[in-house]
């Protein structure tokens, strides 16, 4: 079963504050981008801070050649991202896991592609985390996914 996210204003969000408290955290899902969301960023699904500057969260990012999909990691002022080697098609399924072993490192593995580290250092906290979303940016409630999302699962392990 799916959800269907229209990319403007479709979406889930769950008040926590003990769902993520410590590295590592992982985030899969299915996603179908509908055509729009490959010339738009859209976050798909994560955990954060809202009204901070604290997530991680798997970002489909229409705005890098090949449409690519992000485990994306943000805190005050800086964001970084392990970026997918296999990029989004529109209507067509495809699998995504993102892994935050720690501050230092993220891993993204999408469809059949290979999977990619980024070991920036970036001091997200989330033990400040208030909520998990499926659609939509945690921190402030802005780059709506449009497409289809289907079984997403969280849990706090590599």
């Amino acid at each position: 079963m799916s959800l269907s996210f229209n990319g403007s204003s479709s979406n889930l969000a769950l008040s926590t504050t003990t769902f993520v408290t410590a590295f590592p955290f992982s985030i899969f899902c299915w996603v179908k981008p509908n055509s729009t969301t490959l010339t738009v960023s859209g976050m798909v699904a994560g955990v954060g801070d809202l009204g901070g500057d604290n997530e991680l969260q798997i970002q489909a990012d229409g705005t890098v050649a090949g449409d690519k999909l992000k485990a994306f990691s943000r805190t005050v002022g800086m964001s970084v991202a392990a970026v997918s080697t296999d990029g989004m098609v529109a209507d067509t399924w495809i699998p995504v896991l993102a892994v935050f072993t720690s501050s230092t490192s993220r891993t993204i593995y999408a469809g059949a592609g290979a999977a990619v580290t980024e070991t920036t250092a970036n001091l997200t906290t989330p033990f400040s985390f208030d909520r998990v979303v499926v659609g939509k940016r945690a921190k402030d409630d802005t780059l709506y996914f449009n497409g289809l999302i289907a079984h997403v699962s969280a849990w706090t392990a590599a």
